[in-house]
């Protein structure tokens, strides 16, 4: 039953795409154009976007997330990513190291914006990698893919600053709104922006979120945004440091791991030193995807193949890091770690 029921979501998910580039066959040419222009970027020039496009790419996308549940099962192998932060060269980065979708198949952790200088073309990417090849690019939702946040941290002056007008940057917060909260991998892995939740009692309550939503200011999607893991707390704290949210100590990741069966939670949401980290035994992982972040901070993507074994790719800090659109960036050197 499960096998059949897998088989025909994803032939539901094929009629769609079909039904999103029939709908615009005009607009379906350009996405194709967009993407070879975004994968053929060169580091310092300027690559000109156009507000049509994206408003239709946003509205586009917008359709093929809301056919997505609020909490995605999803299967191996994957390549997780945490936080981008509009850091386009290091999401080029990313897929020219470990492969382009749909060859390899993605998760991103969210916070896709902000703080970046390249906005604009790390969505215009990623939503464009979604509506080409929904199967094999899944975006969840960061907490700064909310407008009382990106308004103030970056994402807004760009796009005035580019010359986009206010209903874009509504529209934008649109699609924002519809991205899914957490996924679940191989009904093992638990992933999520932030992390776990003490209000989180059934996977139900994910499931059974209606989106578009707005993200509030606590609870449940608040913490599963907002939330950090802390080795000052053995359960769960309110965030002082972010004054939202919750802090959630190795007890309560271990004993969320048993009451749901899991056997790992991965996350984004806070610059590590190495790109990842692990917490609680290692039974949560923190990914960060964006070096030079926080000053010489590494990146990392994290790979997961059919048997579960984990793989981690760092992608290293570069000395000139007051400017991360250059050659050397793009061509920095890689460590895998086991």
């Amino acid at each position: 039953l499960l096998v059949c029921n897998f088989l025909i979501a994803g032939k539901e998910r094929i009629a769609m795409r079909k039904e999103v580039m029939e709908t615009n066959l005009e607009n379906a040419a350009k996405y194709e154009q967009l993407l070879i222009r975004l994968r053929e970027f060169s580091a310092g020039n300027t690559l000109p976007m156009e507000e049509p496009l994206l408003t239709d790419i946003f509205k586009n996308v917008s359709k093929i997330l809301l056919k997505e549940e609020s909490l995605l099962e999803l299967e191996l192998p994957l390549v997780i990513c945490g936080d981008i932060h509009g850091n386009f060269c290091q999401l080029l980065r990313i897929f020219n190291r470990i492969g382009w979708p749909p060859k390899v198949r993605y998760l991103f952790l969210g916070d896709y914006i902000d703080r970046g200088y390249r906005n604009l073309e790390v969505i215009a990417l990623l939503f464009t990698l979604k509506i080409l090849y929904p199967e094999a690019v899944f975006l969840l939702r960061g907490n700064h893919e909310a407008s009382p946040v990106n308004r103030n941290y970056g994402f807004k002056r760009e796009v005035r600053n580019r010359g986009f007008s206010t209903l874009f940057w509504l529209t934008a917060q649109i699609t924002f709104n519809c991205l899914p909260l957490a996924a679940v991998i191989a009904s093992k892995i638990f992933c999520a922006h932030g992390g776990i939740s003490p209000f989180l009692k059934d996977f139900d309550q994910i499931r059974n979120f209606q989106r578009p939503l707005n993200v509030p200011s606590d609870g449940l999607i608040a913490d599963l945004l907002w939330a950090d893991p802390s080795d000052d707390t053995e359960n769960f704290a309110l965030n002082e440091i972010r004054n939202t949210s919750v802090m959630y100590g190795k007890n309560a990741v271990m004993q969320f791991c048993k009451d749901f069966s899991i056997d790992l939670t991965i996350r984004a949401h806070e610059c590590v030193e190495e790109g990842f980290a692990y917490f609680a035994d290692g039974k949560l992982i923190t990914i960060f995807s964006c070096p030079n972040y926080n000053g010489n901070n590494n990146g990392a993507a994290l790979t997961i193949d059919e048997e579960c074994k984990i793989e981690i790719t760092t992608f290293c800090s570069i000395s000139s890091s007051s400017n991360v659109e250059n050659e050397e960036y793009l061509n920095a050197e890689d460590e895998k770690k086991h």
